[in-house]
């Protein structure tokens, strides 16, 4: 019994480490799902906007463009933050943690730069109006994504579960 309550914890704990090692940037899968996600984010921005083909034409390479800059230095970012996460994190020098924080407050910058090279791409192609609504579509996209996520990774809750303040009392 023993014996096999011990291999099933240790199967369980070895899970997680392939599925992480499975999955990435590398992984061909990533790609594709990267690229229905993008054909998705662009199929939501064009039907709340309504846009002109016309609009859609001039719009969508602008908008791939800015993903693509985006996405690459999200992932600078995301390095540079996994040395200071989780407990077991190397201890760094002083020296390595200026140079790192310099790294972030330039990814932030760049990030910045190109945002605003974006936008002003995005007014020669939109109405005002439009180029507006765009901004907060993008917001509302990322917002979906992460409500979606969240409800993946939650265990579904039963009514019954939750604790009742009559329960505990005598």
């Amino acid at each position: 019994m023993k014996k096999t309550l011990f291999l099933w914890l240790f199967l369980m704990m070895l899970a997680p480490v392939t599925a992480q090692q499975q999955r990435g940037k590398g992984h061909p899968d990533f790609k594709e799902k990267f690229q229905r996600l993008t054909e998705k984010k662009w199929d939501f921005i064009q039907k709340r906007l309504a846009l002109t083909p016309q609009e859609a034409e001039a719009l969508h390479p602008v908008m791939v463009e800015y993903d693509k800059q985006r996405f690459n230095l999200i992932r600078k970012r995301r390095e540079i933050l996994r040395v200071i996460k989780g407990e077991n994190h190397p201890a760094i020098s002083d020296k390595e943690a200026l140079q790192k924080t310099e790294e972030l407050i330039a990814i932030d910058k760049e990030l910045y730069r190109i945002k605003m090279a974006y936008y002003d791409k995005i007014r020669k192609i939109l109405p005002p109006r439009k180029a507006f609504e765009l901004i907060g579509l993008e917001s509302a996209w990322r917002q979906r994504l992460m409500h979606r996520n969240g409800k993946k990774h939650r265990k579904p809750r039963h009514p019954n579960d939750r604790p009742h303040i009559l329960n505990n009392r005598r």
